[in-house]
């Protein structure tokens, strides 16, 4: 887990890293045990198969606060089926401000709006926001430091998240 010194500035509902292990396992059963999983500097990549199968590998990262060891998000990147097409997952606390969405913005790069998709307290027990990388998002994420993501607590406050991209690009060949 990267560990950020932030201040979680009303925001109750953070869930514990705990339950956020448990929503990564229930969702790849493999996961716990994979001797395949690897750290790429500040990411994590983890595959799971299934009995003859191919192996559907996933990159995250997990952003805690440092003062309060609450999960601030979760970050996972992903090929979906067609391999081809990758995607981002955020996922957020339950109990944010819904309509105001995510923004994210690598280092001085472009503001890109996200809408939050689901909220659950089931199996991911968080809020849901998923985009899709065109080609320029994808350099961009390569080529850059940090990430910042910014949503609203219940209060409409905002919170900055950074994000680090250090292993992005090997992480990104390892789930290839």
């Amino acid at each position: 887990m990267v560990n950020r010194d932030m201040s979680n500035s009303g925001i109750k509902h953070f869930f514990a890293v705990a339950a956020l292990f448990v929503a990564i396992t229930l969702a790849f059963p493999s996961v716990a045990g994979n001797p395949h999983g690897k750290s790429f500097q500040d990411w994590r990549v983890h595959c799971n198969s299934s009995s003859g199968a191919p192996s559907v590998c996933i990159m995250l990262q997990d952003v805690v606060f440092k003062s309060s060891r609450k999960t601030a998000l979760q970050f996972v990147i992903r090929y979906i089926e067609d391999g081809k097409t990758l995607i981002g997952d955020i996922i957020l606390p339950l109990g944010i401000h819904l309509p105001s969405g995510v923004t994210m913005q690598i280092d001085e790069g472009q503001v890109f709006e996200i809408p939050i998709e689901i909220c659950t307290d089931s199996r991911m027990r968080g809020c849901r926001a998923r985009f899709s990388f065109d080609k320029a998002l994808l350099i961009s994420l390569k080529a850059g430091a940090n990430a910042n993501i910014v949503f609203q607590d219940s209060r409409q406050s905002p919170v900055a998240v950074p994000v680090s991209l250090a292993g992005v690009t090997a992480g990104l060949k390892a789930i290839k």
